[in-house]
C-alpha cells in the first residue's frame, strides 16, 4: 500500500464515501470541496483507493481535519491511522485560541483519543445548520 500526497478523482473519492455510508455528492461539489483543501492524504493499492483524508484550513486560526474514510473492508488495520498521522504532521500548528480538531462520528472517539484527540465537551457543542448527505 502507498501513502500518496493529493486528491483522489471525483469518482474514486464518490465510490469511497458510498462505501462507508455517506451521501454521493456531484462530481461538481465535490471538486469545489477539493479545490477549498490544504492538504489532502490518501492510502492506494494496486490502483485503487482504500483510505483518505484532508484538512480544511485558514493556516492560522482553525484547521479541520475532514473525510477521514477507510474502505471498511481494510478498517481496523492502521490505514485511518496513517492517514491521520499524515495530516497531524503537516497541520499548521494554530496561534493561541486558534483550533486543530475534526468532528468525529459516534463511536469513532476511541479511535481519535489514540492519535491525541481529545473530547472538548462540555467547553463546547457542535452545531450544525444541516444534516449531512445520506445515500
Amino acid at each position: 500500500m502507498q501513502l500518496i500526497a493529493g486528491n483522489p478523482t471525483a469518482e474514486e473519492f464518490s465510490n469511497l464515501r458510498q462505501a462507508v455510508g455517506w451521501g454521493a455528492p456531484t462530481t461538481a461539489q465535490i471538486e469545489q470541496a477539493f479545490s477549498r483543501t490544504a492538504l489532502a492524504v490518501r492510502i492506494e493499492k494496486d490502483g485503487r483507493l482504500c483510505a483518505f483524508g484532508r484538512l480544511v484550513s485558514d493556516g492560522m486560526l482553525c484547521t479541520y481535519f475532514q473525510d477521514i474514510m477507510v474502505r471498511p473492508d481494510l478498517q481496523r488495520q492502521g490505514l485511518g491511522s496513517a492517514v491521520v498521522r499524515a495530516l497531524q504532521e503537516a497541520a499548521p500548528e494554530p496561534i493561541p485560541g486558534g483550533f486543530r480538531g475534526l468532528i468525529a462520528i459516534p463511536g469513532t472517539e476511541p479511535f481519535y483519543e489514540r492519535l491525541g484527540f481529545h473530547e472538548q465537551v462540555p467547553q463546547n457543542t457542535v452545531m450544525v445548520l444541516e444534516q449531512e448527505l445520506r445515500s
